[in-house]
């Protein structure tokens, strides 16, 4: 990677990684998004990286609940960087590359899909706690859920549900742990009206074990949801 400027501020015309110019509107030269490490064979069901046939073992022994995650790229140097300055540190340039490549991620899916027309009837951000949201005053998965609904021409759901726990950061959780921390923490929010039998597309920054959009996963299909699935930046 060239010279990385992603933390010097935001330049509308510059490439938010090492400053180059772009055109109008890009954030990200081509350079620049060649050198993102891709997420190469990745499971069906949990987005995996590096699963040789169809799911990968885990989801063969313990079938998710999400029917598909899509995650175009590993979470590494520089995307790592990118999601965590963003919710830790409101770093505008940091904001505007991920909400390209939310754009981009979101065109994949949309070229993949057009053969079969399966879009989703609504796009759903992952909520934050309205204690966590005070702490960091946006959601970072709403910002990108915004750009995808834009893409796929969706509605955006962004009321549709609620996280009804605040739970413990996942940093630092195992598996299991993360489950646990998750389990129950996502409801319907009440009076908000869901589609009968709807297609469900969750947004979020980066999957990791895939607890998270699990947990949100099960709320919906309780609701009556008839397929949920999940579209991150990143896959750790």
């Amino acid at each position: 990677m060239r010279v990385r400027r992603w933390l010097e501020g935001p330049f509308p015309s510059a490439c938010g990684l090492c400053g180059a110019g772009v055109g109008p509107g890009d954030a990200l030269c081509a350079g620049c998004l060649a050198e993102l490490e891709r997420v190469v064979s990745p499971c069906p069901r949990c987005g995996e990286p590096d699963a040789v046939a169809g799911p990968c073992p885990r989801c063969r022994d313990r079938e998710p609940r999400l029917a598909a995650l899509h995650a175009p790229w590993r979470y590494s140097w520089p995307l790592d960087r990118l999601i965590l300055a963003r919710k830790h540190a409101d770093d505008a340039t940091a904001a505007r590359v991920l909400r390209e490549l939310a754009r981009r991620a979101a065109g994949e899916l949309a070229d993949a899909r057009r053969a079969v027309q399966q879009g989703p009837d609504c796009v759903v951000p992952v909520p934050l706690h309205p204690e966590r949201y005070r702490e960091r005053g946006f959601n970072q998965a709403l910002e990108l859920a915004r750009e995808v609904a834009r893409v796929l021409e969706a509605p955006l759901a962004s009321r549709l549900v609620v996280r009804v726990r605040a739970t413990e950061s996942q940093q630092g959780l195992g598996r299991r742990e993360r489950r646990r921390n998750v389990a129950r923490a996502f409801a319907l929010k009440p009076g908000a009206e869901f589609p009968e039998a709807a297609r469900v597309l969750l947004v979020d920054d980066v999957a990791t074990t895939g607890a998270t959009l699990d947990a949100l996963a099960e709320a919906l299909y309780a609701a009556g949801a008839a397929r949920v699935e999940a579209l991150t930046l990143a896959r750790a």
